[in-house]
């Protein structure tokens, strides 16, 4: 299971619950870290942590580099755990769970493996098996303007507005994105959680009502074959952030993750893998085509 954050994260806290109080971490709890290994003992947890700054002495990089930079880093992952492990599952099955931007990340990610050659991006391809999206602006938001217009303002500090202009609503980049996605990837099993909660984004005296969901249930859902839309009753911030074993939004997470692991497994045991269904459904498509 392959962890990517969003925008303005840092690796150290963006998977940890902060105290609605006091504003600090409880206990320093990572869900990924200390809930997952019990809840989930046979999956391998693995972060691709990328410098995610846009405000302040930010990185001059857009989604293409972002991605490139994940594939480099998959490319020289060892996935298994051992020599049996390789043998049982010869490209063992990788899913990603993805918050917010990291998700068009992932969808770039998987764009560039459909077209790469060599046997090793090959064989990354046969690996991915499942996405889960969380908050990921598929569709862009309606605040990226306001994100990209403080931006603006902070150049002096050394921002990077320009990130924010693929997030514009119904962008031509993302509907190109998620076109061509689609077109290539929606055998996959996918599932899409969006926030229910706004965020404050804007003092109270200067709007009415204060918060905002960042990215509505419009802009962060779709429909696919093996596609699943869940609501969970978070802002944007906390889709990702849980404290308790016993929280309802992680056993949401947890279930998922479980039912897609358990039909992932199967799926290879049996044969064939994700490589063969990809290689089918685009021959399948071609045929259609003609």
């Amino acid at each position: 299971v392959v962890f990517v954050p969003g925008l303005g994260s840092f690796p150290d806290t963006t998977w940890q619950k902060p105290s609605v109080m006091s504003g600090k971490l409880v206990h320093n709890t990572s869900w990924i870290d200390d809930f997952l290994p019990l809840d989930l003992p046979q999956a391998r947890l693995f972060y691709f942590n990328y410098d995610s700054t846009t405000y302040n002495d930010a990185p001059a990089k857009d989604l293409g580099d972002i991605a490139d930079e994940m594939l480099f880093e998959l490319s020289m992952t060892d996935w298994g755990d051992s020599n049996e492990v390789r043998m049982r599952l010869h490209n063992p099955p990788i899913i990603f769970v993805c918050h917010s931007y990291g998700g068009l990340v992932v969808k770039e990610v998987c764009l560039t493996l459909s077209v790469r050659k060599d046997m090793k991006h090959r064989s990354l391809l046969n690996s991915v098996s499942a996405i889960m999206f969380l908050g990921t602006p598929h569709f862009g938001t309606p605040y990226a303007s306001y994100a990209r217009a403080l931006a603006l303002r902070l150049h002096l500090l050394g921002s990077n507005p320009d990130i924010f202009l693929p997030l514009y609503p119904n962008s031509t980049f993302l509907q190109k994105q998620h076109s061509e996605f689609l077109k290539h990837f929606s055998w996959l099993r996918m599932t899409n959680f969006y926030e229910t909660k706004g965020t404050v984004i804007l003092p109270s005296w200067l709007s009415f009502p204060p918060w905002r969901v960042i990215v509505p249930k419009p802009f962060a859902t779709f429909d696919a074959p093996k596609t699943e839309n869940y609501g969970l009753d978070y802002d944007h911030s906390g889709l990702n952030k849980f404290n308790s074993r016993e929280e309802r939004g992680y056993r949401t997470i947890l279930y998922v993750l479980r039912a897609t692991a358990k039909t992932i497994i199967q799926a290879h045991q049996t044969g064939g893998g994700m490589y063969f269904t990809w290689h089918f459904f685009q021959a399948c498509r071609l045929l259609i085509c003609r």
